[in-house]
Parts: C-alpha cells; sequence; structure tokens
C-alpha cells in the first residue's frame, strides 16, 4: 500500500495554495457566478458524498468532496483574482513535471539507465519498464504513461489559458514529452490541443486528416514508423481492437446488454471500486456508478450552459478526459477546472484575471 510520487508532491502543492490564498487575501466574490452550476451539482456531490461514507468509501468521498468544495472553489476565485501569480505558479510546475519526465526519458535512451523516482518508503512502484517485453514508457513524477500524459495535458492546457501562451518552448516541450511517452490515449490529447490552439486552419485541417493517413499507414506500412515509435506502440495501434488496455478503458468486453437499471439511473455513492466492472475503467462509469446517468447529465449540463467563451473546448476536453481513469478524487482535475470555468466567464465578472502576456518565469 502507498500512494504514488506525484499525489505527495500535490498535496504540499496544494497547502501552499491555499496558504498563498489566506496570505495574499484572495476573495471569494467571483464565487456567485458559478450560480445554479455549484447549488445543483454542490447537493448531488454533498448527499452522494455522504452515501459513499456511510458505504464505507470514506477516503474516495472524501477525497471528491475536498476537490468539489474546497480545491474548485478555490482555483476559481484564484484564477479571477491573480492570474498573473497563477501563471507563474503554472509554469513552474510544468517546469518541475518536464525535468523530471525527460532526466528518465533521456537517461535510459542514450545511457540504457532506469531512472525511478518511486523507489521510496510508502511510494508505489512506477509501470515503466516491462522487462519481458523490453518495453520502456517514461512516466517522470506519475506513475505510468497515461497519467503522466492526463497531468500534463490538464497543466498545459490551464497555462495556455491563463497565459494565452499556445506555442512557447515549454508548451512545445510538455507536447513533445506526450509524444514521447507513447500514452495512446496521450496522442488523442495532443490532437486536441493542436486543434484548439493553434491560429492556422490548416493545422486544424491536418488535425482532422492527421490520425486517417498515420492509421492507415500503420495498418499497411509499420515499417515507416520503425526507430519512432517502439514496435510494442506499433502493434498496438494495428491492433486497437484487442488491446487489454483500451478494452479495460472504454469496457468493450464488459456485458453491455442489460438494460438500464436504476441504480444506473440514480447512481449508488461514491466509491472507486465497483464501477470498472460495469462500463470499464474510465470516468463515465465512475459518475454514473457513484451520481447515476441523472447526475451526469446535471454535471454536462451545467458545463454546456454555464460558459460563455471556450464553451466547444471546455466540453471536448472534459469528455476526452472522462474517457480515461477517473480523476475526480485527484486535486489537479479540480484545480484545473476551476481555472478552466473562470477563464470561461471571466468577461462577464467585474474581476477580470491578470493574463500573463509575457514575463512569466
Amino acid at each position: 500500500m502507498g500512494g504514488r510520487v506525484f499525489d505527495y508532491l500535490g498535496l504540499v502543492i496544494l497547502l501552499l495554495i491555499i496558504a498563498l490564498s489566506i496570505i495574499f487575501d484572495v476573495k471569494f466574490n467571483g464565487i456567485k457566478s458559478l450560480g445554479k452550476f455549484l447549488i445543483v451539482n454542490g447537493v448531488i456531490w454533498g448527499l452522494y458524498g455522504a452515501i459513499g461514507i456511510l458505504r464505507g468509501n470514506l477516503t474516495t468521498s472524501g477525497a471528491f468532496l475536498l476537490g468539489a468544495f474546497v480545491v474548485f472553489p478555490l482555483f476559481y476565485c484564484y484564477a479571477l483574482e491573480d492570474g498573473r501569480r497563477l501563471g507563474q505558479t503554472l509554469t513552474l510546475l510544468m517546469l518541475v513535471n518536464l525535468s523530471f519526465f525527460f532526466l528518465q526519458y533521456l537517461s535510459f535512451k542514450v545511457a540504457g539507465r532506469l531512472v525511478i523516482y518511486h523507489n521510496l518508503p510508502g511510494v508505489i512502484p512506477p509501470r515503466i519498464y516491462n522487462e519481458g517485453l523490453d518495453f520502456f514508457r517514461a512516466a517522470g513524477l506519475s506513475q505510468e504513461a497515461n497519467s503522466y500524459s492526463v497531468v500534463t495535458f490538464l497543466l498545459l492546457t490551464a497555462r495556455r489559458l491563463i497565459t494565452n501562451k499556445s506555442f512557447d518552448t515549454l508548451s512545445i516541450l510538455a507536447l513533445l514529452s506526450i509524444l514521447f511517452c507513447e500514452s495512446l490515449w496521450g496522442l488523442f490529447g495532443i490532437f486536441v490541443y493542436l486543434f484548439f490552439f493553434s491560429k492556422f486552419k490548416l493545422v486544424k485541417v491536418g488535425i482532422l486528416v492527421t490520425p486517417v493517413i498515420v492509421g492507415s499507414l500503420i495498418l499497411t506500412s509499420p515499417t515507416v514508423f520503425q526507430g519512432v515509435v517502439s514496435a510494442v506502440t506499433l502493434d498496438r495501434l494495428a491492433n486497437i481492437q484487442d488491446d487489454p488496455s483500451a478494452n479495460d478503458r472504454l469496457g468493450l468486453e464488459q456485458n453491455q446488454s442489460a438494460g438500464l437499471s436504476l441504480s444506473s439511473l440514480i447512481g449508488e455513492g461514491i466509491s472507486i471500486s465497483e464501477f470498472g466492472e460495469k462500463k470499464g475503467v474510465n470516468a463515465i462509469s465512475f459518475y454514473i456508478t457513484s451520481f447515476g446517468l441523472i447526475g451526469l447529465l446535471f454535471f454536462l449540463g451545467g458545463l454546456y450552459f454555464l460558459p460563455k467563451q471556450n464553451k466547444l473546448f471546455l466540453l471536448v476536453a472534459v469528455a476526452y478526459l472522462m474517457t480515461t481513469y477517473p480523476y475526480f478524487t485527484y486535486m489537479i482535475w479540480w484545480a484545473w477546472l476551476g481555472i478552466v470555468l473562470s477563464e470561461s466567464l471571466s468577461k462577464n465578472e467585474d474581476i477580470k484575471p491578470q493574463r500573463v502576456l509575457e514575463g512569466s518565469l
């Protein structure tokens, strides 16, 4: 048993942010702009969180409620009131994240040395090297490549919305790191980022066409990518329908014939241990199991009607993030949601975020 390096680091960062919010006297005046979204979903979260606790899911329910009622509104208001300092913080976090990743990646690729940051008491071992397949995927401070892609995507997009910097050196390195970690889920994250934040229409068209071209080449002439992508990743892409990770994540092998049950409609209370057996190990399955289909509709519906700008990006990004492991019990998810919503509503608020157009770390 134990936690992950990024879990412990995230806890320290959360405590520092809370301390800074007190020191710099961050107000919560902007919280009223969340209005019905926070009231309706807050009631649902609180009720089902209490049910989860009563059912013995204290840690999971507690983490979810801490994120929903503390981290989410804190970062929402922090982004509205002090965007400059938040932009610098996100830049620093990305530097730390990328430094550990590239040290691990280059150490193995150049010197054949496996650098592991998890060899500490109470830390869960990482899943970055498969000895049987001789397959290495760097993950930095994260446990494995998929979680690294999630963390980097969240940091990258939050920083972009706060600072308006889409393709500076740090952003390009972040995109390359997602590519180098060879997470299939992460590859789609790159497409999402490029599609929404590139200023060139040709790039947007290319994003729509590239997957078709690359997919065709992988199926017909996979040797084209030898030396660029590992044989294991190429084989996974060519046989994605048989990939165990994709099947588990999307629930492709679960029994889908059952009709709509009462529990799937109204939920069973917050739980992290039962959802994977129903619709796959993904956030949609978690949310339906915990809050029901009705709860999911209230959550997504609120995200649709609330923003006045960045609406399409928010919906696509949330839908994309909900196809992977549920991060609702991770503070970085709630921080990201608060930041993105603050940028989506800021033009309608008296308190404007201070964008970092230049001079950030």
